[in-house]
C-alpha cells in the first residue's frame, strides 16, 4: 500500500484529515486518517473479499481454482477447470445456480448423441412422405380454391424448378442469371388448368422482366402474347 499525500482537515470538512493511497489491487482511494491506520481497506478490496470462498469446490464438470480481479457488470470471475481440461472464466452465481455446467463440452457432447439417434432409420420421419397434410407448414384454415389461387397445390415446386433447371436459371428476356427468377406460365394459370403444372407451359423470367410483361398484356395472357413480346425482344437486339 502506498500513500500518496495527507490532506489536511478544514473548516469544510470539520476539520478531519485523509490519506490519499493506492492500494496493492491497484486502485485509488482516500480515507480518514483514523480508519487507515485502522486497516480500512479500499471498496474494491473490500468487495472482492465478500462472499463465500468457492476454492476446490465442484458443480456439475467445473471446478473453482481461484477469484480473479476481473469484472463482467459487478460480477468477479473465477477461473474454472472443467473435465475435459478446459480453463474457462465465469461468475460463480453462474456456476452455482447450474445455468453454466461446463466449458461447452457437455453441449456438444449432448448434440452429438442427438444427432445419432435422429440420424436414418433412428428418426421419426424417415421415410414418411411429409406433403400436404403431413407437411408441418400445412395451414388447415385454407379451403382447395385459396390454395390453388395461392398455388400451394402438389407439384408447384416441383414444377417451378424444373421450368428453371431447362432453362439454366435464365431470364428468356433479358438473359440475367440467378436474379430473383419466376417461373411464368405461357398459358394462364387461371384459364388452362389443365396446363398448370406441364414443363413446356413455363418460360424463366427475373422478376424486372415478369411485371413488365403482365403489365403489357395483363394477367390473363396466351401463347401469341409471350411469343410476340419475346420477338420484340429479339428485333431491337437485331437493330443494335
Amino acid at each position: 500500500m502506498l500513500v500518496i499525500r495527507k490532506i489536511k482537515g478544514n473548516k469544510f470538512n470539520n476539520y478531519k484529515s485523509y490519506i490519499e493511497y493506492k492500494c496493492d489491487c491497484g486502485c485509488i482511494s482516500k480515507v480518514r486518517t483514523d480508519n487507515f491506520y485502522d486497516g480500512i481497506k479500499c471498496r474494491k478490496c473490500l468487495d472482492f473479499n465478500k462472499g463465500k470462498d468457492y476454492t476446490g469446490l465442484k458443480y456439475n464438470r467445473l471446478t473453482f481454482l481461484y477469484k480473479t480481479k476481473k469484472m463482467v457488470g459487478k460480477y468477479y470471475l473465477w477461473a474454472l477447470k472443467c473435465e475435459c481440461g478446459n480453463i474457462v472464466y465465469k461468475a460463480a452465481h453462474l456456476v452455482t445456480f447450474g445455468k453454466v455446467k461446463s466449458c461447452g463440452c457437455l453441449k456438444l457432447q449432448k448434440a452429438s448423441e442427438q444427432g445419432k439417434h435422429n440420424k436414418g432409420k433412428a428418426n421419426g420421419m424417415y421415410g414418411i412422405s411429409r406433403k400436404g397434410e403431413k407437411n408441418p407448414n400445412w395451414n388447415p384454415n385454407l379451403d382447395r380454391d385459396k390454395r390453388i389461387r395461392k398455388r400451394l397445390i402438389p407439384g408447384y415446386k416441383e414444377w417451378r424448378t424444373a421450368v428453371f433447371n431447362r432453362d439454366n436459371y435464365t431470364c428468356q428476356k433479358c438473359n440475367i442469371k440467378g436474379s430473383r427468377l419466376q417461373a411464368h406460365h405461357i398459358e394462364s394459370y387461371s384459364e388452362c388448368k389443365e396446363k398448370r403444372l406441364i414443363i413446356d407451359n413455363g418460360i424463366t423470367l427475373c422478376e424486372k422482366c415478369h411485371k413488365e410483361f403482365h403489365s403489357q398484356f395483363g394477367v390473363k395472357n396466351f401463347n401469341k402474347d409471350i411469343k410476340e413480346w419475346l420477338n420484340m425482344r429479339r428485333i431491337d437486339d437485331d437493330k443494335i
